[in-house]
């Protein structure tokens, strides 16, 4: 058999000053590859989400809906970002007033939304915590991670990318997250690298020069 690689996570230019790809890109690109699916993982929103399925209805590619949360985790209630995908309509529903709460009070977008709240309803989510942006990695305690294996259970992994340490991973699979590659995408095309790095200067308004490596793809 053959291996197939899926993007778990991906960010369009409806990821406001973080990604330059549009929603037509990423979609051909991973038709392009042979990929049978694709997931949209914009920042604190669905806005994507209706030109992801007709884009890749007409490419023969399965749209996954996703968005990427921010959340106080429980036990620091420090803010940090997760990956989540719909795995029905229920997880669907779950994404879309999630995604309200991020649009219509704004300061959850810093702040995170509180643990309370984010677990009223967890069903038909598949989550990823750690991976890139995140602060679930070394240094951080391992209670968090266990909160999230036994929020999500067998729906709850931990991401993995070119940043992670191993005693990240060990730590995620001391607490049942399996870990699953979760690199992000956020341009298609090389030549758009220099223009992420513009893009995460004026997010964070830094110097170019003083954007560290680690933030990038």
């Amino acid at each position: 058999f053959s291996l197939q690689m899926i993007l778990l996570r991906t960010h369009s230019r409806f990821s406001f000053h973080r990604a330059t790809a549009s929603i037509k890109e990423l979609v051909n690109a991973a038709a392009e590859a042979g990929m049978s699916h694709l997931a949209l993982t914009d920042y604190y929103g669905l806005f994507g989400a209706v030109r992801l399925v007709e884009r890749c209805k007409k490419n023969g590619v399965q749209p996954i809906v996703g968005m990427m949360t921010r959340v106080q985790l429980p036990h620091s209630g420090r803010p940090d970002n997760l990956t989540l995908l719909a795995k029905n309509r229920a997880g669907y529903t779950r994404l879309c007033e999630l995604s309200t709460i991020h649009q219509t009070e704004r300061e959850t977008q810093q702040n995170g939304v509180s643990w309370e709240r984010f677990t009223q309803s967890t069903a038909g989510l598949i989550c990823f915590a750690g991976g890139h942006g995140s602060i679930l990695g070394d240094g951080v305690d391992q209670d968090e991670l266990v909160s999230f294996s036994q929020l999500f259970g067998k729906d709850g992994y931990f991401a993995v990318d070119r940043n992670s340490q191993s005693s990240w991973i060990d730590a995620g699979e001391a607490s049942g997250l399996e870990p699953v590659w979760c690199r992000p995408v956020y341009h298609v095309n090389p030549a758009d690298g220099d223009m992420f790095r513009v893009l995460q200067a004026i997010d964070q308004n830094i110097r170019l020069e003083d954007v560290p490596n680690s933030q990038l793809p």
